[in-house]
């Protein structure tokens, strides 16, 4: 099997976790690539394969890159305990976290990663300091633990909603370019093309950080039937949405415009906010669409947008993918989300 198939096949996998994010409940969690025991030996290998990535990946990062590097092996190894069916943090992860918690300074894509991890003894502290660090983000309340209307009224007040993940994915790339595990480079000399390592990063670090626990479901209890309770819990729900329309994951973009259909008081509002929403996920079919009717599942392009400075979020790069395959942004009058 050519190492090539191994990876576009393991990024339409990523891709589908990621695309999938809009119907998803209200807390996300996935436990990785895990094999099933009726898939063939085509999908063993390359979970195999990835299994032998991650695990060179890891320990180059947490051997010279610092406190982001520190945190993001921890998940690479909570992510290889969980294929294994061990309780997770291990021993190593737990060593790796507390060292990043100690360097991380005033670094917020580092202290994003370590909050990420809620089993963790150091996510609180990370998650706290990162609060305090930016004060008008949304996300890090939502590791605070406070009760739903309190945590309602916090993120209200809010006027970003920022995970870094695509700083963490860009950080990542770079790093494994820069440290390249000897399976990487074993797999670019025995023919594979010349950008496989940006391709594995970009695919491992999609399905690393898109299996970490986001808790909005306090969030989404707060703001259950806002727009029938009317007056203050309205007005915060609206609010929360509005930032949530313009974060930087398409996950919490979808979370933002299912709360404004939630907050919506009037027949019009909610004909707005319908339509806002119809919007995006007319966006989210066509990119699952056009990338399944691509030889590399739209990966090539995903990665060139993904590092390209301009693009902040992971809205603007799929929006971006859509204006090169010319597919507009908006829906047919006759489309009708499924």
């Amino acid at each position: 099997m050519r190492v090539t198939f191994v990876h576009r096949r393991a990024w339409g996998m990523a891709l589908a976790l990621v695309l999938s994010c809009a119907l998803l409940p209200l807390a996300v969690h996935a436990d990785g690539l895990v094999a099933d025991p009726d898939e063939g030996d085509a999908e063993r290998a390359m979970l195999e394969f990835h299994r032998e990535y991650t695990a060179g990946v890891m320990q180059a990062l947490a051997a010279g890159t610092g406190p982001r590097g520190l945190a993001y092996a921890a998940m690479l190894d909570d992510r290889d305990r969980a294929w294994r069916r061990l309780a997770v943090p291990g021993p190593e992860a737990t060593g790796w976290r507390a060292r990043a918690l100690k360097q991380a300074g005033e670094d917020t894509v580092a202290l994003s990663l370590l909050a990420a991890a809620t089993h963790a003894p150091t996510g609180a502290e990370a998650a706290m300091r990162w609060r305090e660090l930016e004060p008008d983000n949304l996300v890090p309340l939502l590791y605070a633990g406070l009760a739903p209307d309190d945590l309602r009224a916090a993120a209200a007040r809010a006027t970003t909603g920022r995970t870094h993940t695509i700083e963490q994915l860009r950080w990542h790339v770079d790093a494994v370019r820069r440290v390249p595990p000897d399976v990487a480079i074993r797999a670019v000399r025995e023919g594979a093309d010349a950008g496989l390592p940006d391709a594995l990063a970009v695919v491992e670090g999609w399905a690393t950080l898109s299996g970490a626990s986001l808790p909005l479901q306090p969030l989404m209890q707060a703001c259950s039937g806002a727009g029938a309770r009317g007056g203050v819990v309205a007005d915060e729900c609206a609010r929360i949405a509005q930032t949530l329309q313009a974060a930087d994951t398409r996950l919490l973009e979808g979370i933002g415009y299912r709360l404004a259909i939630e907050s919506a008081g009037d027949p019009v509002a909610h004909e707005r906010a319908q339509v806002e929403r119809r919007r995006f996920d007319w966006q989210m079919s066509e990119l699952g669409r056009w990338s399944a009717g691509r030889a590399d599942e739209g990966l090539d392009s995903h990665i060139a947008l993904l590092l390209d400075p301009a693009l902040d979020s992971e809205g603007a790069i799929h929006r971006a993918q859509l204006r090169e395959a010319g597919i507009p942004l908006d829906p047919p009058a006759d489309w009708r989300s499924r």
